[in-house]
């Protein structure tokens, strides 16, 4: 069994790691989208490919690329279809891709991929029903991610703990890293969840980690001002190899998503037993609330003084999440995807 999966990332690594285990062979299409059709004709030469795993569908500022791509897609999924080559589409992003140019172009290319696929896969169980009502698709399972083993700055380690020791016992501190784009509202969400801390007494610093400061320089300067500027926040812009098991005094994380969609940072969070603090009406919330592995916020932070006194004494399910969530239970059905009707 050879399956193709696109995207040289953690996760197709992890999911790869598991389905060799199983005995699958799986090999990764490393750089541009835009050559699947030359990926796939290459790996037909040799041994026929039992599946395509398609993953992100982003396009690109330049139409001639957004267009070369459409095109090498479509190629790829009519000669897969008429080869026997099953098409499986793990679909990170239901109700939209994360970088749309062209928005008639990524409507098209994801009708057409629901139309080839055997089955599309969502991040979540708590994502199956939505995925139905939105693709409009009977053929919607879930996978899940899993941990990952970090990359780790012991220099910035030791340098964060060392901001967070030189403050009282009494001071909260929360943590917020990652990239930013237009789903992520948690960055922009900081300075109100500060300020509404300080009007209900909290002491609340938090650490911002990430390449933000050119998204937020372009959209969000006013907010950009009070990270690098407030007393509250210890900014450091740019990507950063932190294991959040490491930090001293974590209270929670705040990061929460607008979109249909589950973070992989979730599992690293998990991982190392701090809450997640998500804001009300996300898709993020529901997650967080169902599994407890953190609590929800009003948008306007209105109930900010019960989710701060309860935080550090809440029950979390942290190790239930990570029993149910992880990269084997992925692997496993996308194994018995392919298998199925072979």
């Amino acid at each position: 069994m050879k399956i193709l999966i696109q995207k040289d990332d953690i996760k197709s690594k992890m999911w790869g790691n598991e389905l060799r285990s199983m005995g699958v062979s799986v090999h990764t299409l490393r750089g541009s989208p835009i050559n699947w059709i030359f990926f796939y004709m290459k790996e037909l030469s040799k041994d026929k490919p039992s599946a395509i795993i398609f993953r992100y569908l982003n396009d690109y500022p330049e139409f001639y690329k957004t267009i070369l791509r459409f095109f090498s897609e479509i190629i790829t999924m009519l000669l897969a279809k008429l080869l026997g080559t099953k098409i499986i589409w793990i679909c990170h992003n239901i109700d939209r891709e994360t970088d749309v140019h062209y928005k008639y172009i990524s409507e098209i290319r994801r009708f057409l991929i629901k139309k080839f696929a055997r089955t599309i896969f969502v991040m979540d169980s708590l994502l199956v029903n939505s995925a139905k009502d939105q693709l409009k698709s009977s053929s919607i399972d879930f996978i899940t991610f899993g941990t990952i083993e970090k990359k780790i700055d012991i220099e910035l380690i030791n340098k964060i703990n060392q901001y967070i020791r030189s403050h009282s016992n009494n001071t909260i501190f929360g943590l917020t890293i990652g990239s930013i784009n237009y789903k992520t509202i948690h960055f922009k969400k900081i300075p109100m969840l500060i300020e509404s801390a300080k009007k209900n007494g909290f002491d609340l610093k938090m650490i911002v980690c990430g390449p933000i400061e050119n998204y937020l320089n372009k959209h969000e300067s006013i907010i950009l001002e009070y990270m690098k500027n407030s007393e509250n926040v210890y900014f450091i812009n740019g990507y950063v190899n932190l294991d959040e098991r490491l930090l001293e005094r974590i209270s929670f994380v705040f990061k929460s998503n607008l979109d249909l969609s589950v973070p992989l940072s979730y599992y690293s969070t998990v991982s190392a037993r701090i809450p997640i603090i998500a804001i009300d009406g996300t898709f993020s919330a529901k997650l967080v609330s169902t599994y407890k592995i953190g609590t929800t916020i009003t948008e306007d932070f209105s109930n900010i003084q019960a989710v701060f006194n309860n935080i550090n004494s809440e029950k979390f399910l942290f190790d239930d999440f990570l029993l149910n969530h992880n990269w084997k239970i992925g692997a496993e059905k996308i194994r018995d995807i392919i298998k199925k009707d072979d």
